[in-house]
């Protein structure tokens, strides 16, 4: 006996005949340093992403700033930002930048690093990104009091002293 359900078919033991789409995060994904590092609106934006992605699309769908804004319920600027980390840290790439313009403008098609683009294997650049210590601790001014120069190449740093100079 088959009922029939919404989008396909549905056998008598409540399993339908067609696999319903689905967004699927892999646990080696979610404990990726990449992954871990992003803000929750950008976590909240890469689930809209891979919601977009059909499988063989990857490089061809559009989303908007606007669209995520709308989609994550955030603001466009904040979308933006989230964007920018998806990209930074190697989730998302652009493939055709798209403009706004008062006559028309497509948005930006995008390729989800995760999956093939073009018959070329994935390149899972998240999988790559690490957490740049530098980058996340700022220096406070009392580490930063006294120092007039600093040389990152040779590794020197010129102290000020209230009688001269030293190093």
């Amino acid at each position: 006996m088959t009922r029939i359900k919404r989008g396909g078919y549905e056998k008598a033991k409540g399993r339908s005949s067609k696999d319903a789409r689905h967004v699927r995060l892999h646990y080696w994904l979610l404990d990726s340093a990449a992954y871990q590092a992003l803000k929750p609106v950008s976590r909240s934006l890469l689930v809209e992403f891979y919601k977009r992605f059909n499988g063989v699309n990857n490089g061809e769908f559009y989303f908007s700033v606007r669209d995520a804004a709308s989609s994550a319920g955030v603001s466009p600027n904040t979308a933006q930002k989230a964007i920018r980390e998806l990209i930074e840290k190697g989730f998302i790439k652009q493939n055709v930048k798209g403009s706004f313009h008062w006559k028309g403008g497509d948005a930006t098609t995008w390729i989800l690093t995760e999956h093939e683009y073009r018959d070329k294997l994935p390149t899972k650049d998240f999988m790559r990104w690490k957490l740049d210590d530098e980058k996340q601790k700022p220096a406070s001014d009392s580490e930063t009091a006294g120092v007039s120069s600093c040389d990152r190449d040779n590794n020197v740093v010129v102290l000020r002293r209230a009688g001269g100079v030293s190093s």
